[in-house]
């Protein structure tokens, strides 16, 4: 720091340092140079005031200095901080909602091609995407179930419709022939 020994301060910075009041304080005043000083103003203790101040001048630039240091640091375990958090957010994002709902569009894509073997599979996530995932598995279980018991009805009604011995002849409303029975040949 600085040493603030005759240093040289206006008339007007002077004057309103001295007229602190007894108990002291702080004030903050340029020297002649227009170097921000930080003066500390006090009365002797042993005259009953007697008028008399002692002042103690330092860089303000010195006085702040380790404050300034400790904002710094401060700042910079923010920083550190907010980049862990951000990346914390990121891969959270990533592995509990981003890629298991493109796992679900995937899997929606190929049932909607008509592939009814489609499944999430064991689904990791342990959420409302995850519950998600479980309850498609089961609807596409579902349909697929539905549509074997409808191929073998459609099988077994198809055999009884070859064997029966009247003539059976299906037509669209155009009248164009669709299908028939051998009766029916």
């Amino acid at each position: 720091m600085e040493n603030a020994v005759g240093g040289t301060l206006p008339a007007a910075s002077v004057d309103r340092l001295v007229r602190a009041p007894p108990g002291g304080g702080t004030r903050e005043a340029k020297d002649i140079y227009g170097t921000a000083r930080i003066w500390a103003v006090g009365a002797l203790p042993v005259v009953p005031d007697p008028g008399l101040r002692i002042l103690i001048g330092a860089l303000e630039a010195d006085m702040a200095a380790a404050a300034d240091r400790r904002l710094l640091q401060a700042l910079a375990v923010l920083a550190i901080v907010s980049v862990i958090v951000f990346a914390g957010a990121f891969l959270l994002a990533e592995y509990s909602i981003r890629r298991p709902v493109g796992k679900l569009s995937a899997i929606v894509g190929r049932v909607g091609t008509g592939d009814l073997s489609a499944r999430i599979g064991p689904f990791y996530a342990r959420n409302e995407i995850g519950a998600l995932g479980r309850s498609f598995d089961s609807m596409t279980e579902t349909i697929g179930r539905k549509e074997a018991d409808l191929k073998t009805a459609a099988n077994k009604l198809q055999g009884v419709i070859d064997n029966i011995t009247e003539g059976i002849v299906t037509a669209d409303e155009k009248g164009t022939i669709l299908s028939f029975n051998p009766a029916a040949e």
